[in-house]
């Protein structure tokens, strides 16, 4: 086999290997599933925010945010936890 076909099996291989050192833990994502609900009950509690808590990211659900958590890496839930925060500060003007 030659080496420029390898390449792309190596390539392939090298990123899987690499992604769960990125993963978010158990731990953490405990956290990141109890303050997405949190998340979720203030905006709800806000007539206001009510319209826009849709989709996946304001599920009721906490074991869909903490497994959903522990398959992307904590830059990503971060960011996730930042994005609902920023839409209830729009909405409510608080957080």
């Amino acid at each position: 086999m030659s080496s420029f076909r390898l390449l792309p099996l190596l390539t392939v291989s090298v990123a899987f290997a690499a992604a769960p050192a990125f993963a978010a833990d158990g731990r953490f994502c405990e956290g990141y599933a109890h303050d997405a609900i949190l998340q979720l009950h203030d905006g709800m509690s806000h007539p206001k925010c009510v319209a826009g808590i849709q989709g996946e990211r304001w599920s009721a659900q906490w074991r869909a945010h903490y497994d959903w958590c522990l398959g992307v890496s904590r830059q990503a839930a971060v960011e996730a936890e930042r994005e609902r925060a920023a839409y209830l500060q729009g909405c409510i003007g608080t957080h």
